[in-house]
């Protein structure tokens, strides 16, 4: 089973899937901030349009996100 688990908290994830930072590369994570005129629902709605775009147009992108199947996702 996919879980996602919370990072803060400390708990063991096997592949990140947040933004770039920390020595993390970032591949997942959603490229639109927070901002004054980006809260948060605008930001995930963004990156939704964002992800189904890139799963029906980038190979890669869309290989990568399968084998996601079955990890812990931080």
């Amino acid at each position: 089973m996919t879980r996602v688990v919370n990072l803060r908290r400390g708990h063991q994830y096997d592949v990140y899937i947040g933004r770039a930072g920390n020595g993390q590369d970032g591949y997942f994570g959603n490229p639109f901030p927070l901002a004054p005129d980006y809260d948060r629902e605008r930001v995930v709605s963004l990156y939704r349009d964002y992800f189904a775009k890139r799963i029906l147009t980038d190979a890669e992108f869309k290989s990568r996100v399968e084998r996601l199947r079955g990890k812990a996702l931080g």
